[in-house]
């Protein structure tokens, strides 16, 4: 999937620059892992429809995001 989002995006901070996203099969369980592993999220874990994400700090500051699609 290939996402792009205009100046007017309500989340517009964090998507500046071009963010890369990692699929994961338990988004609750994959974030809670990161984050006992001392990784630093920017966001909770949001949902739309049938979607949930959470955005996370990499290397030199960089947004990444954990995904996981299809909850339903």
């Amino acid at each position: 999937m290939f996402e792009v989002f205009g100046p007017n995006s309500p989340e517009d901070e964090l998507h500046a620059f071009p963010t890369f996203a990692f699929e994961v099969d338990d988004i609750v369980l994959a974030h809670a892992e990161m984050e006992a592993r001392g990784v630093e999220f920017v966001t909770g874990i949001e949902t739309w429809e049938d979607e949930a994400w959470s955005y996370f700090r990499g290397p030199n500051n960089y947004l990444f995001v954990i995904k996981r699609g299809g909850l339903s």
